[in-house]
């Protein structure tokens, strides 16, 4: 059994994210909610294309787009390569996400970073070839 443990701290809050691997079975992330003015910072920094917020923001929610990609890919290296993926796509994007509710800008957020994760994991499937040929029809007359 191989463990891959994401270790981030913050200031004040820490994320903590463990990735199991056990037989080809991710499991067991666990993110911890982060102070508005700080997320609101990191936010800005990203729709302004700063490195350094940029970074923050790819350094704790990277295990969570891991966890996500790996139900559609089914492999931790393809995993890795769909969250990549999603990452640029996030960061190309940052402006177009907007703030409705300022009571829940994280989940706001993680749900906006689901949603990228996930086309871009079935994107992922379909540039590799990975997706199963069951879908195909045959006609045999």
């Amino acid at each position: 059994m191989e463990e891959f443990i994401f270790r981030v701290s913050a200031k004040i809050l820490k994320l903590k994210a463990t990735v199991c691997i056990n037989q080809q079975f991710i499991y067991s992330v666990k993110i911890l909610c982060f102070r508005l003015d700080e997320l609101l910072h990191i936010m800005k920094g990203c729709a302004e294309n700063d490195a350094s917020a940029q970074k923050m923001l790819y350094e704790r929610y990277l295990p969570y787009a891991l966890l996500i990609s790996y139900r559609y890919v089914h492999s931790f290296e393809n995993a890795a390569h769909a969250a990549n993926d999603a990452f640029v796509k996030i960061f190309r994007n940052f402006k177009k996400f907007e703030i409705r509710d300022y009571n829940h800008v994280e989940s706001m957020l993680l749900g906006w970073i689901r949603r990228i994760v996930i086309n871009a994991s079935i994107d992922y499937m379909g540039r590799e070839n990975l997706i199963s040929n069951n879908t195909q029809i045959h006609n045999d007359g």
